[in-house]
């Protein structure tokens, strides 16, 4: 069996390593819990407003999809020849 003032040591010393650990996990959870939430409101808030602008979304979506599609072209990892093309 174990030296009690082992025991108290190693328990010591764990929680002396582990505390800021945890407080570390926790402000991270707490950030992600109010940046997810303000994506969903931002979100909801958006969708009342796009939902009665039909062709608007039209639009978004259509100019995103372009632009995804433009950047991947002429992105250095592309094998595409629209890159080489480029230089």
């Amino acid at each position: 069996m174990p030296e009690p003032h082992t025991s108290v040591l190693f328990a010591t010393a764990s929680l002396a390593f582990i505390a800021p650990y945890l407080i570390y996990l926790g402000l991270r959870k707490l950030l992600a819990m109010a940046s997810d939430s303000t994506y969903a409101l931002v979100a909801g808030s958006v969708r009342g407003w796009l939902g009665e602008r039909r062709k608007a979304l039209a639009r978004i979506s259509g100019c995103s999809y372009v632009g995804l599609g433009v950047l991947a072209a002429l992105s250095p990892g592309s094998s595409s020849s629209a890159h080489e093309l480029m230089q």
